[in-house]
């Protein structure tokens, strides 16, 4: 059985531990291995290589979930393959520009449906308050009372808890979007090792 000493050393080396590499300015480098252009680019993708394959999207993110606020992105992919390194930073690019644009209206849905929230439970509180001084029904006024409470509370919920968390994501990816990409040939760097050995 785990003692209180050990669980807190095991959350402290989780804490340590980290999903990148930070390189000597203090950017988080996030290291992806493509072998093939196919790893990159979606094969649904008809009009050129501008559409990044949903893993690749994926694991990307998942890596930079783990960045510092502000902490900088430098995306290295090394491939097998001849690629541009322009179709694929459009690629990254263009995707989680894509995903930002969503997550923006997403927030501005948010705010939209926090004010209607507060404004219908606002008006329950009025309602009970009128009931109060011309009628009163015991039953309907505690329907009232937690339905005004309901919204009030889906206000509250919409706008201070969710709205942070839809606030985090943006900033990881405006950070993404933002990030130097370096793409890497893995025949060139293995030519080279070759090289050294003879």
């Amino acid at each position: 059985m785990f003692s209180r000493r050990k669980l807190h050393q095991a959350s402290k080396q989780i804490k340590e531990e980290k999903d990148f590499v930070v390189d000597s300015d203090g950017d988080a480098i996030i290291s992806v291995k493509a072998a093939d252009g196919e790893n990159i680019f979606s094969s649904y993708n008809f009009d050129g290589n501008e559409k990044l394959k949903p893993e690749l999207s994926e694991f990307i993110y998942d890596k930079a979930k783990f960045t510092r606020p502000n902490q900088d992105i430098r995306i290295k992919v090394y491939t097998n393959e001849e690629v541009k390194p322009e179709e694929v930073q459009k690629a990254i690019r263009n995707n989680f520009k894509k995903d930002y644009i969503e997550l923006k209206n997403k927030s501005k849905r948010n705010l939209f449906f926090s004010a209607i929230m507060l404004i219908v439970g606002l008006l329950g509180m009025s309602l009970l308050l009128l009931m109060h001084k011309y009628f009163y029904n015991v039953y309907l006024e505690v329907v009232i009372e937690i339905a005004t409470w309901v919204f009030i509370w889906e206000a509250i919920d919409s706008f201070f808890l969710r709205r942070v968390s839809i606030r985090h994501n943006r900033l990881i990816l405006l950070k993404l979007y933002s990030a130097e990409i370096d793409v890497i040939n893995l025949k060139g760097i293995n030519s080279l090792s070759e090289e050294q050995k003879d």
